[in-house]
């Protein structure tokens, strides 16, 4: 018997609310919940562990926290989840020298 199988559910963090949104219509479009967004990293952490994402999108700048210190946070707190962030500008504010793991670029 298959074991059912549920939607990957993602946490959308940027403080710009068109990028939000076009993140959204993208990943419903294809088949992944979108279980919450936020606009700062203090909410995005508050929200990870609230819903307990598979995967946050976090951006790198943003007012009340930054992507990096949320992805700390939520990294401590929720270890298994993933977490991909966003920049507007390749090694933004050393993005991958704070990443904690093997990245892509």
């Amino acid at each position: 018997m298959a074991v059912p199988t549920r939607p990957l559910r993602v946490l959308i963090a940027d403080d710009h609310v068109a990028m939000r949104r076009s993140f959204r219509e993208d990943l419903e479009a294809a088949g992944i919940e979108v279980c919450a967004e936020a606009a700062t990293g203090a909410e995005a952490a508050r929200a990870a562990l609230a819903e307990r994402p598979d995967l946050c999108l976090l951006d790198v700048r943003m007012p009340g926290g930054d992507g990096i210190t949320a992805a700390e946070s939520i990294r401590q707190a929720l270890p298994a989840v993933k977490i991909v962030l966003i920049a507007a500008f390749p090694d933004e504010d050393g993005v991958l020298a704070a990443a904690p793991e093997p990245t892509v670029t």
